[in-house]
Formats: C-alpha cells, structure tokens, sequence
C-alpha cells in the first residue's frame, strides 16, 4: 500500500464501534495473522463488541486476501458458517 494511502487510513477518526455494538445477529470474523494492513487486533476489537454472536478464525501465514490466500479453509469456513445459522 502506498505510503500515502496508509497515513490517510491511519489518520481517519470515524469509527463504527456503536454500530458493531447494535449488532443482533451471528458474526464470522476471518481474519488473515500476516495481514499488514489491518492488525488481528481489530478483529479481536470487533468481536468484543459484538454481543455473543462474533466468531473469529484466525489464518496463520494469511495476509489481507484471505479468500485469495487460503480460498479452501475460507470457503469451508463461510459455508459451515452459513449453514449453521
């Protein structure tokens, strides 16, 4: 990622933490653990907010693309995740 573009993600003051917090429905969170654009601490962020319904999945030597990265593991996951709602 550019140079730039990272400073203005880093700069961003808008936040959606009450809007994860309303949340009433069962959630997956993938997350990839090499991702260097978005730190694994967000997801852990994220499903802390969500009341009982977050699921995290955490992809060793995975970065940002996990659908591209380890597309098997991620389209087994979503499918058993879909199917047991």
């Amino acid at each position: 990622m550019p140079p730039a573009i990272r400073q203005d993600l880093l700069s961003r003051t808008l936040d959606h933490d009450t809007v994860l917090a309303a949340l009433d429905a069962p959630v997956l969170i993938p997350h990839g653990l090499e991702d260097d654009i978005v730190l694994s601490t967000m997801a852990d962020h994220n499903a802390s907010l969500i009341p009982g319904a977050a699921r995290t999945s955490y992809y060793p030597r995975v970065g940002h693309a996990i659908f591209w990265e380890a597309p098997d593991r991620f389209n087994s996951e979503l499918h058993g995740f879909a199917e047991s709602l």
